[in-house]
């Protein structure tokens, strides 16, 4: 969890001393102050070219891919404890109640009720523009609770599962909307080891949006996972990086 926080906030740092530290290193290498703006690859030597070259390539592959990735909390009513009086020994025989008298009370917890909370939390991304939102299928596995997905501009809709693939963990949710981004879907298939990764989601069901970098480490690869609630299962031709993803 604390990676995926580092692994961002590494490259930013990186990518700020590149972007904003290259004008001075180069001038004290050349001994000119008349250098471009770091934001362009005119004049910059063919040494550093390739760097900033990857550094934009990423900047732009997020500012095309995030508008359509979605956050979607999970809510469920969970009962509301409080503290009240009790008497805990109200189940014992009458003539063991009287050492403690019928009014013997202490303060414990009861229910009261129950409340909407949200319990949990994960990314999806926009397949098409009526609002189809393509998500895991262990983020919406619980049927009785219920799913709100967040846009990247802060707009929220209520969700309805359509299916979930019980083999590739997979499912389609459903909002009522029109005119949305949409990601352009790539061919697995066409992969290549060592190839850039960029995970966007919605790291520890709080941040939205999260950035992390890494390389396409293997492929394919069969992974058994499980969790509380949902079970285990087996799921085969997975793609692995080492993008910080949080579980």
């Amino acid at each position: 969890m604390v990676l995926l926080v580092v692994a961002a906030l590494g490259l930013f740092v990186s990518v700020q001393f590149v972007s904003s530290g290259f004008d001075r290193v180069w001038q004290r290498i050349a001994g000119t102050s008349n250098v471009t703006s770091s934001n362009s690859t005119g004049n910059i030597p063919s040494l550093y070219k390739p760097a900033l070259e990857y550094e934009r390539t990423v900047v732009d592959a997020v500012k095309k891919a995030s508008p359509a990735v979605v956050a979607i909390t999970v809510s469920k009513n969970v009962p509301v404890i409080e503290n009240c009086p009790v008497n805990p020994f109200g189940d014992l025989p009458p003539e063991f109640q009287q050492f403690f008298g019928p009014d013997y009370q202490i303060q414990g917890q009861c229910q009261n009720g129950t409340k909407l909370q949200e319990i949990g939390g994960g990314s999806g991304f926009v397949i098409s523009s009526d609002g189809l939102v393509l998500t895991n299928k262990h983020v919406v596995a619980d049927e009785k609770a219920s799913y709100t997905v967040f846009m990247s501009d802060g707009k929220k809709y209520d969700a309805k599962v359509l299916a979930r693939d019980p083999v590739q963990d997979l499912a389609v949710v459903k909002i009522e909307a029109s005119g949305l981004p949409t990601v352009e879907l790539g061919d697995s298939n066409s992969l290549e080891l060592g190839q850039t990764a960029i995970a966007i989601g919605n790291a520890l069901a709080e941040y939205r949006n999260t950035v992390s970098v890494g390389v396409i480490s293997g492929l394919p690869r069969t992974v058994t996972a499980g969790g509380e609630g949902i079970g285990e299962e087996t799921i085969r031709n997975a793609v692995q990086t080492d993008a910080a993803i949080n579980p």
